[in-house]
């Protein structure tokens, strides 16, 4: 009896934690979950087998819009809690927040702005940065233009991110951006 409890205590916070990571939450939005979400019937832009850009298509329960979305797994991961935290690059064209989001796996603080600072390559260092209200995804960039951040990215090969969480303390992130001026031609917003 007591094998099948905590069996069913595991499967449920295991299917719980999964979650956070592949939803990039904005301001009202409600998103289909990972397991109802409809992929285009677009062949991939890859360029090689290392190629990390992914593009994910989300439809709004509500308003039955399309939203496109496009996703890069970090390179490395953090432990918090003595758990490993994992973590995913989300560009996309919402009107309310930066275009570039660094979703987690799980909440890493309740701090709206924790100290960040990210640079693409060996570019200049920015220190814009905040967490949203469920301490899941940060955004980046703060109030600069769309145009500023996506022409940065680019031609970047590499992004890193520091950012100082409450738990965590201290981590780095960092992300192969090879490849985005060719995600970036799958974004209506990211043609400039």
């Amino acid at each position: 009896m007591r094998g099948k409890f905590i069996f069913g205590i595991a499967t449920l916070f295991g299917a719980c934690s999964s979650t956070a990571q592949e939803a990039l939450p904005t301001s009202g939005e409600n998103v289909v979950p990972k397991q109802q979400e409809q992929r285009a019937n677009v062949p991939p832009f890859a360029l090689s087998p290392n190629f990390r850009w992914k593009r994910v298509e989300r439809i709004d329960r509500l308003t039955l819009d399309k939203k496109l979305l496009i996703k890069n797994e970090a390179l490395n991961s953090f432990r918090q809690f003595g758990r490993t935290i994992t973590s995913t690059l989300w560009l996309h064209c919402g009107e309310v927040n930066p275009p570039l989001a660094v979703a987690f796996s799980e909440r890493v603080g309740i701090e709206k702005s924790p100290r960040t600072r990210y640079r693409f390559d060996s570019g200049a260092i920015h220190d814009t940065g905040w967490l949203n209200d469920r301490g899941e995804v940060l955004f980046l960039g703060g109030s600069a233009p769309r145009t500023e951040i996506f022409g940065e990215l680019r031609m970047a090969k590499q992004l890193r991110v520091m950012v100082d969480l409450p738990w965590a303390r201290e981590v780095l992130i960092e992300f192969n951006t090879t490849g985005a001026e060719k995600a970036l031609e799958q974004l209506p917003c990211g043609k400039f």
